[in-house]
């Protein structure tokens, strides 16, 4: 009998542990709704909003399910509720590089001193995410070649893996491949155990909390003073400095604390990286989705108090992966104050919070101080 005993509470424990290893995940679904939508509880109806994330508690009752989302508890319908699906895999020893910030003095061009006297040319608030290699040990799926812009075959790997290089940009093979989407279907390959990658047009190295990428056309419209007929290649390689990164006194894998100097080597979909938005690279740490556990969220800058804008920081969504965002006219000057008729449903006031400055730099004789391109 105690021997049944034992092994009835073994399998409990190892159900209950891997249940809280991989969390049902679910969207939550709450269209055309600015103010949010109503979760049943206890003690009366909580808000939930468009594609917050949403943790499963309890299995459904009566069409409804028991979630926990954020800090709060309470039932929906499971109509409300999308089940959002990740590959099982929490880490890998790939992950193990190490994601220190580059020293100044080989991440800056030409350095001679730490930069604080440099002139700061005010670029106005951005607003972050994140990106990071995608580690094929991360996403496995069905083998499948590896083509070159001219249809050769560069090897093989995880079909789930290469469609996340094409969101991320670049990732690591599990045979220590690095593979760099190169367009539609697309790859290239290069030396990953040497650099992390490259940022656009491969004209500069990508380096973990340093490299953001930034949308060349934005950036242009606030140098236009320094930069006349400014174009990508006025902005590429741009030293950059965010005091808020530098006020959080961030504390980086070998110790340091972030000193708040950043390069814009890469860039974007302008879908997705607008006018002032940024995507700091994180290396091969998480890049906060929230629809995956929490083991593969975090980084460095997050767990500092850099949080991401998300999914529900937008709270008009006319479909389920239609969102609305702002007007550029509507966008309120003071997002902590916004005026009558200026737009409030999108990241500028709902995560006003958020916002970091970023100013670019200087030298005394007016020239656009620059990271170096190939430091490693």
């Amino acid at each position: 009998m105690r021997l049944i005993l034992i092994l009835i509470f073994f399998f409990y424990a190892c159900s209950h542990t891997q249940a809280q290893k991989f969390p049902d995940l679910r969207k939550v679904i709450c269209l055309k709704s600015p103010n949010g939508c109503p979760c049943i509880s206890g003690n009366g109806p909580l808000t939930v909003y468009h594609a917050e994330s949403a943790e499963v508690i309890s299995s459904a009752n009566a069409g409804q399910v028991t979630v926990r989302v954020g800090e709060r508890v309470c039932q929906l319908s499971e109509t409300q509720l999308v089940r959002m699906n990740y590959p099982q895999v929490l880490t890998t020893t790939m992950q193990k590089r190490d994601h220190s910030p580059l020293p100044l003095k080989q991440f800056i061009q030409g350095y001679v001193e730490t930069p604080t006297k440099a002139e700061r040319y005010a670029l106005g608030s951005f607003w972050p995410t994140y990106y990071h290699l995608a580690l094929e040990d991360m996403y496995p799926g069905t083998e499948v070649p590896i083509l070159d812009p001219q249809g050769r075959v560069l090897g093989r790997a995880s079909d789930e893996f290469l469609r996340q290089v094409t969101w991320e940009g670049s990732g690591l093979a599990r045979n220590g491949m690095g593979v760099q989407y190169a367009g539609p279907g697309r790859y290239s390959l290069y030396p990953a155990d040497k650099v992390w990658g490259y940022g656009a047009g491969r004209r500069y190295q990508i380096l973990p909390f340093r490299t953001i990428a930034v949308n060349f056309d934005g950036f242009c419209a606030k140098l236009k003073d320094r930069f006349p007929g400014c174009t990508s290649r006025d902005v590429l390689g741009l030293l950059l400095f965010s005091p808020e990164i530098a006020e959080k006194k961030i504390r980086m894998q070998d110790g340091t604390i972030h000193d708040g100097y950043l390069c814009a080597t890469d860039t974007g979909s302008p879908y997705y990286i607008r006018a002032d938005r940024i995507d700091i690279f994180a290396g091969m740490q998480g890049g906060g989705n929230p629809f995956l556990p929490p083991e593969r969220r975090g980084n460095d800058f997050i767990a500092g108090g850099m949080p991401p804008i998300l999914p529900s920081d937008w709270r008009i969504w006319n479909g389920v992966n239609d969102r609305q965002w702002c007007d550029a006219w509507t966008i309120p000057k003071d997002p902590f104050n916004p005026a009558p008729g200026e737009c409030t449903h999108d990241y500028h006031v709902v995560a006003r919070q958020k916002a970091v400055r970023l100013f670019a730099l200087f030298d005394a004789k007016g020239k656009a101080m620059r990271c170096n391109p190939f430091p490693l």
